[in-house]
């Protein structure tokens, strides 16, 4: 049999687009995946559970009428199933209660009905057919607590299968799993449900480990007939064959090749002995010298480390080619933020290796621009953002363990997990959040499609690492296990000329408190004094309680949101115009955007 006929018959999609090369069969793949994900994203709900202290976890609505399967564990209070559980429905902020029809403790699952809830239900699989080896999605809200309305998409295979003499026990999956995902539904690539992710995880890999629906379906028929009624009867068997991973390897091989040419290691090289450790950052307006001494050493305990797994006595990073003229971009880390700024070296493809000046940098994105004196270096091409949606196949490149001309760049495959993350990092942002593995010095590489072109610049936002003035890089999302974010090609377009120009940019401090109203923001406090005790903005520009925020640059700041999206344009330093009133007056007055 033909090399893509194989593929064909692995992907079982009837019918499936006529194709004369593997890279087509494997773009029919990537077809059948956003399909999937776009079918069952709305069947998603997120589960609020009763305890503090646990992450809200993820159900799926698995027959009309709103009933919903979940797992149970998280919802005991005090050994007991509750008789009414909130939950919420993709992109609704609203909370509905939904009722308990039954629970189980041996699958540890529960159904739940959410009356009045018109949502399709979830097309249910056969979970005795799945097969080790083959494509899987899971669709869950990943962070818990609620702060994400769209749930993510992770895809991975089933890496192994524990049987009984009934048929599946369990399912070891390598999609990617966080604590939010605990209820989340496990479907193939035609988006059928086959299984629910439980709250066990694998030793190794963080892997999750799914309960086949067949055996859910079954313990109910035993225990309840009437909700195992709900949970319908399994369709008929369905023959699977081989996976695809003999076509994707050569395909991504060849969008590494065109890729790497543009990829460049960044390294810089520990604080030298009596350098003044604070000179970069300063040290904040009324510090003591006690108080400046225990800052130094704390400066000195996390420069040396600031990228993880660095190499002995350096900090590394992977950067991206920008301009041909010599301009890389790299994560801001490597250049010894938020310590003493370093000599830094950018490592070559080729071998060659060029000292590097820091021209601009953005600590709101973490990310710094840097020139060397070269001619000619090749640019990737854009991937354009249209055609950019959840389950679109990336690929992560970078130098966790290595430099170029000793190794070639590392390579992780994964899908978009979904588009327009990290609003409350930066409204502005829109960053791309995907499953590849993203960690150590590949941050700062480049996130390229099957075709080798650029969809976006990794961030160095998924850690939880000190950075500085005792604060974490991403404290809100500190539990997650792994996922990436990159900032999009188009994104970083309308940043580059400003960090090209010399820009440093850092998060400005507007100084209020406030509540939303149909006019604008009501100012309920004033902030006198920043953290270098100068004045706030809020304070420069005659704010006062009771006042009514209209505008900030000329943008309508009518929730926190539009607030927040008003001021992402500008850093500290930046003159910005507000207009407010008061007494029901209008005063516009502009003010210089302060620092925190």
């Amino acid at each position: 049999m033909k090399r893509t006929a194989i593929v064909r018959a692995a992907l079982c999609l009837l019918p499936l687009p006529a194709a004369e090369s593997i890279a087509g069969e494997l773009r029919a793949a990537e077809n059948a995946v956003m399909k999937a994900s776009k079918s069952v994203r709305p069947t998603v709900v997120t589960v609020i559970t009763p305890n503090a202290g646990d992450s809200d976890q993820t159900g799926v609505v698995v027959a009309q009428g709103g009933v919903i399967l979940t797992t149970r564990r998280l919802l005991l209070r005090g050994g007991h199933v509750p008789k009414t559980v909130p939950v919420r429905f993709p992109d609704k902020d609203k909370t509905i209660t939904a009722e308990v029809l039954a629970d189980d403790e041996g699958t540890d699952t529960v159904v739940l009905r959410a009356k009045g809830a018109r949502v399709k239900p979830i097309s249910i699989g056969r979970s005795d057919d799945v097969q080790q080896g083959m494509w899987v999605l899971l669709v869950g809200q990943t962070y818990g607590q609620g702060r994400e309305s769209a749930p993510t998409v992770s895809l991975g295979v089933v890496s192994n299968i524990v049987r009984d003499n009934d048929g599946p026990l369990w399912f070891h999956a390598s999609a990617l799993v966080n604590p939010g995902s605990v209820g989340s539904p496990l479907v193939d690539l035609s988006g059928d449900l086959v299984g629910l992710v439980t709250a066990r995880r694998t030793p190794a890999g963080g892997q999750s480990i799914v309960l086949p629906f067949d055996r859910v379906r079954r313990a109910y028929r035993s225990r309840d007939p009437a909700v195992a009624k709900l949970l319908g009867r399994p369709p008929p068997p369905r023959a699977w064959r081989a996976h695809v991973a003999d076509a994707l390897g050569p395909v991504i091989q060849d969008a590494v090749r065109r890729a790497s040419k543009a990829v460049v290691g960044v390294r810089s090289g520990g604080v030298q002995k009596g350098e003044k450790v604070a000179a970069a950052v300063g040290y904040p307006k009324g510090m003591s010298d006690k108080d400046k001494k225990r800052f130094d050493e704390y400066q000195k305990r996390i420069t040396p480390r600031l990228v993880p797994g660095a190499l002995a006595g350096h900090d590394r990073a992977s950067g991206v080619v920008v301009g041909a003229d010599g301009w890389i971009l790299a994560p801001l880390r490597a250049t010894g933020w938020p310590g003493p700024l370093r000599k830094l070296t950018v490592d070559f493809m080729d071998g060659a290796r060029l000292r590097a000046k820091i021209v601009g940098t953005d600590e709101r994105l973490r990310i710094a621009l840097l020139k060397v004196k070269a001619k000619g270096l090749p640019v990737l091409e854009p991937a354009p953002a249209r055609g950019l949606a959840a389950g679109s196949f990336v690929v992560a490149l970078g130098f966790p363990h290595g430099s170029p001309g000793q190794a070639a760049p590392q390579s992780t495959f994964g899908v978009v997990s979904r588009t327009k993350a990290l609003a409350r990092l930066h409204p502005a942002l829109s960053a791309v959040q995907t499953d590849a593995a993203v960690s150590g010095g590949n941050r700062g590489g480049p996130l390229i499609d099957l075709d080798g072109r650029l969809v976006g610049y990794l961030m160095d936002v998924n850690d939880t690492e000190r950075t500085g003035y005792f604060g974490r890089v991403r404290a809100r999302y500190g539990e997650n296990t792994g996922l990436g974010f990159a900032i999009p090609t188009d994104v970083m377009a309308k940043f580059l000329p400003k960090l090209m120009a010399g820009g440093n940019f850092a998060s400005g401090f507007l100084g209020i408190s406030g509540v939303p109203t149909k006019k604008g923001i009501l100012v309920q406090n004033v902030v006198e004094s920043n953290s270098k005790g100068d004045p706030t903005t809020a304070k420069a520009a005659g704010l006062k309680v009771g006042d009514i925020v209209v505008s900030v640059g000329g943008a309508p700041t009518r929730s926190i949101e539009e607030l927040r999206r008003a001021l992402a344009p500008y850093a500290s330093g930046d003159q910005v115009e507000f207009v407010y009133l008061r007494d029901g007056e209008e005063t516009r007055v502009t003010a210089q955007l302060s620092p925190r």
